[in-house]
């Protein structure tokens, strides 16, 4: 009985995953891929501020994780904008639930002609809480919003940098 349920399972994902093929579908990261490297030959510029080095942190993690390349093909240039809402609102007046918005412009440059390849903007929206109780919970929280919203905008800027390449290396093809 255990047999074939494994037998089963296996011919289930065997079956889920051969029309794949058949689709055109090719994984951005896979063998025949060149879009790991070009992603490690980006180099990413400067960025001000403690949310804008979270981002760049986080960049640096996904494309870079061998370490900046000596002599980078790209260079991306991103400015953020951040945001802090105030979104429940007790009777009193004070405030109890704030919205953190944090948008992102980027641009990846040629190196050598400083040609501008792909731009894109992208956003984000995390909550903190203010806690009456608390001042020292309430900073926390705001701070930690403003860490999750870097590494989200970080990771999405680093994915469709990604399905550029992957656009470009099948255009070429």
């Amino acid at each position: 009985m255990l047999w074939s349920r494994k037998i089963a399972l296996v011919l289930l994902a065997g079956l889920t995953t051969a029309p794949l093929g058949a689709c055109g579908f090719s994984p951005v990261y896979g063998a025949h891929s060149s879009v790991g490297k070009s992603l490690n030959d980006v180099a990413i510029t400067s960025m001000e501020g403690r949310v804008g080095q979270e981002v760049r942190n986080t960049l640096i993690e996904e494309l870079t994780p061998n370490g900046s390349p000596s002599a980078p093909n790209y260079f991306l240039d991103l400015k953020v904008n951040e945001d802090l809402n105030p979104l429940a609102i007790k009777r009193d007046a004070s405030v109890t639930r704030f919205d953190y918005k944090l948008d992102a412009s980027f641009s990846l440059r040629d190196s050598k002609t400083s040609e501008v390849l792909f731009s894109d903007t992208t956003q984000i929206i995390t909550s903190a809480n203010r806690l009456d109780q608390s001042e020292f919970a309430s900073v926390i929280g705001v701070d930690d919003a403003k860490l999750r919203a870097a590494r989200a905008i970080g990771q999405d800027i680093a994915r469709r940098l990604a399905a550029y390449f992957a656009r470009q290396e099948n255009v070429t093809r």
